[in-house]
């Protein structure tokens, strides 16, 4: 039977985990570990400076949603305001002449107020 090569890994012999410092006992460890706390609570923000770093975070988003949200409006508006530009205004009148030429103007008005077409379509009455 051969012997066996390279380290032998029971008992005693076992490596020992990497946060285990070299010569120090488990006390020695342990009395180190109030201090590192210490020192990471120190580097924390506090909870009153993260409640108020997250009150202006929301105001931020307010304010962002709220732009958003006028240019969306606006942009939506201009489109109407470009589809309404392009299109006619078309009317068909009918009955009298008044009444005719009464719808006739009013919408001529209206059409050359937002700078459209006006279309009219004036048929004769049936009699």
């Amino acid at each position: 039977a051969g012997a066996r090569k390279g380290p032998h890994l029971s008992g005693h012999n076992r490596p020992r985990p990497r946060s285990w410092r070299q010569g120090s006992t488990a006390k020695q460890q342990l009395a180190h570990r109030p201090a590192l706390e210490m020192a990471a609570a120190a580097a924390l923000p506090s909870v009153q400076a993260l409640q108020a770093e997250i009150a202006a975070l929301r105001a931020d988003l307010v304010s962002v949603s709220d732009q958003l949200a006028a240019a969306q409006a606006a942009a939506v508006e201009g489109l109407a305001a470009q589809e309404s530009s392009r299109r006619p205004v078309v009317i068909c009148v009918d009955h009298g002449l008044c009444n005719r030429l009464r719808a006739v103007l009013t919408y001529r008005l209206m059409a050359q107020n937002d700078g459209r077409e006006l279309v009219v379509v004036w048929m004769a009455d049936a009699e």
